[in-house]
Order: structure tokens, then C-alpha cells, then sequence
């Protein structure tokens, strides 16, 4: 009922980010809804379980970690904590290295690199630097205690992707 009543204001956006802590059924729901749309959906499927096939081919990037690691979308992009992430295509496999922090908590780092990862790709980055930009956005977020106020500004990223070259 959200998504319908709410559906003027998110139906003309380009990226989506869902995640398994939402209702499945809201998840199938919206993905009915954005079927023939032109997006990009992105599915972080956690925390793990089975999946119906239609929400694993309806998306374009899946961001497991190590564990939720899963089959069927175009792309998978693996989170490997601070070892960067991995970014898997039928015809290719390649690691973009994380960033060395003096991390204190890992809490949302996920989260956050799903963040980073959908406002590069939204902003029209290629699929290798929206993973930079979200192992940059993650690993900044590793650097303090908890969840929303240990996620960085866009700025302190950015820094550290001008620093680290």
C-alpha cells in the first residue's frame, strides 16, 4: 500500500535499492511495478534466505556479503569487507580493492557501500567506480561506532578517494 500510495514520487526513479528487511511481499510488489520501467535495481540480499527467482533475474546487481552470496542477476557485486568488493558478470571477474581505515565498528558498513554504490551508479559512474566510491563510502564508515551517524558525507568520501589516488 505504501509503494501505490507513494508511487508519483518514487516511480520515475532511476536506481532502486532493495533489501530483505522489507516485507517480501513489498519487494515482489514493487519489482511488478517497475516491470518495463527503465531503472537500475540493485538487491542487498540480506539478511539471507531463500529468494524467489523472480526478484533475483528482476535484478541488476545483487551486493551480498561473503555469507549471502547468491546466483542469478546480471551482475553480482560481493562485498568483502576490507578487502573490497568483487564484481562478477557472466564474462568477467574482477576485485576492486578496498581502503585501509583504522576501523573501530562495523556496524552498517553494508549498508552504507549499498548507499555509495546507488548514488555513483545513479549519478552515471561505471559499475568500477561506483564499487570504488562504495568500498571508499563503507570503509569510512567502519571508522566510528554505530549505524546512520557513522555513515560519512559525500565530502569525506571524496577526500579519501583524492587521497588514496
Amino acid at each position: 500500500a505504501w509503494v501505490d500510495r507513494n508511487w508519483d514520487s518514487i516511480g520515475g526513479c532511476g536506481v532502486f535499492l532493495m533489501q530483505l528487511e522489507i516485507p517480501m511481499e513489498t519487494n515482489l510488489h514493487l519489482l511488478a511495478r517497475l516491470e518495463g520501467c527503465s531503472r537500475t535495481l540493485i538487491l542487498d540480499p540480506a539478511p539471507a534466505r531463500p529468494l524467489p527467482p523472480e526478484l533475483l533475474t528482476g535484478a541488476d546487481y545483487l551486493t551480498p556479503n561473503e555469507v549471502e552470496l547468491s546466483q542469478g542477476a546480471r551482475a553480482i557485486i560481493a562485498k568483502a569487507g576490507k578487502r573490497g568488493a568483487f564484481i562478477a558478470t557472466p564474462g568477467s571477474f574482477e576485485r576492486i580493492p578496498g581502503f585501509q581505515v583504522d576501523a573501530i565498528d562495523p556496524t552498517a558498513a553494508g549498508d552504507t557501500f549499498n548507499a555509495g554504490f546507488a548514488l555513483a551508479l545513479s549519478e552515471g559512474q561505471t559499475v568500477r567506480e561506483s564499487v570504488r566510491f562504495a568500498n571508499a563510502a563503507a570503509a569510512l564508515s567502519t571508522t566510528a561506532f554505530g549505524a546512520q551517524g557513522a555513515m560519512p558525507d559525500r565530502n569525506r568520501v571524496e577526500d579519501l578517494l583524492r587521497d588514496r589516488g
